[in-house]
């Protein structure tokens, strides 16, 4: 006999819906490669320092260590950019990155003008709010699931996902609102913690009969849930993240229902 919670979940997705999902996400995560490899590519610009002073760090973000100090009036060189970070040359061999933010005198006088992406980022958002799309599984059916969040720190996020599995004849929806808490201790390799609430909901299945059609009842569960993950900065506005959450309900006799989420994707800061 099936469990109870098992009627209440999607049947296996079909092969093409899936392959659609993976498809998607390949494309968006070849995307990014293709941009953090055109930046490596810009030759080199000579340029003299007019802001007061940069601060070299050993990685494009904020969590790398601060090593080096270039003063104004010093010669740099700026020999690629990661989205908002640049590395830079100065002289006695020091080099390092450093964010645009510590440039913009020093752009400007040399003539490049901020494009509107930077215009917009570098005073309004400021790099908070991200967006996302993985796969996965969910209790073991196939999910494909897009994410948008907002950092309110360095190291809390407010995010907010929908995801989507698809079974032959009906289809399920999974809604979540999570707490994140990532911990910067490894470089580009950043562990995450969330906690929030989510709601799984069955779409009814319509199935033909004689005389007409039948229509399956709705059904919707609230879960509270909790899990962990990994993120990998590829640069500082591109990451690639896998997580595994499990989600918990109470149905009658207190009895607890537990289902497991495990998706891996791409994330873009902007």
């Amino acid at each position: 006999m099936k469990n109870d919670h098992e009627s209440l979940l999607p049947r296996p997705a079909p092969l093409l819906r899936c392959s659609l999902g993976l498809w998607a996400v390949m494309s968006l995560l070849w995307l990014g490669w293709g941009t953090a490899a055109s930046a490596e590519e810009a030759p080199p610009l000579r340029l003299r320092l007019a802001d007061p002073f940069i601060e070299l760090r050993s990685g494009p973000g904020r969590s790398f260590p601060v090593y080096e100090v270039v003063e104004r009036g010093e010669r740099i060189e700026i020999l690629r950019r990661r989205t908002d970070w640049y590395e830079i040359r100065a002289s006695r061999k020091r080099r390092g990155w450093t964010h645009r933010s510590e440039l913009e005198a020093t752009l400007e006088k040399a003539g490049i003008e901020p494009t509107l992406r930077d215009r917009v980022v570098e005073k309004y958002l400021k790099d908070r709010f991200y967006f996302g799309a993985s796969g996965g599984t969910f209790d073991g059916e196939g999910l494909v699931t897009i994410r948008g969040g907002y950092m309110l720190s360095e190291h809390l996020a407010l995010e907010g996902t929908v995801s989507n599995a698809t079974g032959l004849y009906a289809g399920s929806n999974l809604l979540q609102a999570n707490l994140l808490l990532d911990i910067h201790v490894f470089g580009d390799w950043r562990p995450f913690f969330l906690l929030g609430a989510s709601r799984f909901t069955r779409v009814p299945e319509v199935q033909e009969v004689s005389g007409g059609v039948v229509i399956g009842n709705r059904h919707n569960l609230d879960m509270a849930n909790a899990g962990l993950g990994l993120q990998y900065f590829l640069t500082r506005g591109f990451s690639l993240r896998t997580e595994v959450v499990q989600h918990a309900t109470l149905r009658g006799n207190n009895r607890s229902d537990r289902f497991t989420e495990w998706t891996a994707g791409i994330t873009f800061f902007f």
